[in-house]
């Protein structure tokens, strides 16, 4: 199926088509152009996609090289912070190719998080904080938040990644993510 350009153009996400090897950028939307523009966490080299740091940019030519994943660009600022994402493409000729979307953390307020306590069996307490995960929380202001100890916070954040299958933050994210609502 393919979808038309001006789809593409109208997602909230910042969307690039990669060749693997190098990053090197063959085709991305709108939001992708304004977001390598804005001098963040993200930036393009020529035609290469590259982080804001060596190290990210690291980080993201392995995730391009091996299965994929999600990172957590981190920034001083919530409003520079990037979840990007990195899928390979099957089924290409050519060059192996990766799709990869960005968006800022501050922009997951404008998605809805549905109810995932029973597709991941979470209780009530665990899903107020996956939640406050999925919006950038730590387990110290989650604790806060929520009036509990640290250490609850930590055993509900346990108990979250054990029941979704997940074993870091950016799993989690990525992995919640993928129910987001518009």
């Amino acid at each position: 199926m393919d979808l038309p350009a001006a789809y593409l153009d109208d997602l909230d996400e910042a969307l690039f088509l990669c060749e693997v090897d190098r990053l090197s950028v063959l085709w991305l939307n709108i939001r992708a152009r304004e977001l390598t523009e804005g001098g963040g966490r993200l930036a393009m080299t020529g035609n290469r996609l590259v982080g804001a740091t060596p190290a990210h940019t690291t980080r993201l030519l392995a995730m391009a090289k091996g299965t994929g994943g999600a990172i957590i660009l981190t920034a001083e600022s919530r409003l520079e912070t990037l979840i990007v994402r990195i899928k390979p493409l099957s089924g290409t000729s050519g060059p192996r190719m990766v799709a990869v979307t960005a968006f800022n953390l501050a922009h997951t307020a404008s998605f809805i998080l549905p109810d995932l306590r029973e597709t991941f069996d979470l209780t009530p307490a665990e899903q107020r904080v996956l939640v406050g995960l999925t919006a950038g929380h730590t387990a110290i202001v989650l604790a806060s938040m929520l009036n509990v100890t640290l250490e609850t916070a930590r055993t509900h954040i346990r108990r979250i990644y054990a029941k979704m299958g997940v074993s870091s933050r950016e799993e989690l994210i990525f992995l919640a993510g993928q129910y987001r609502v518009p």
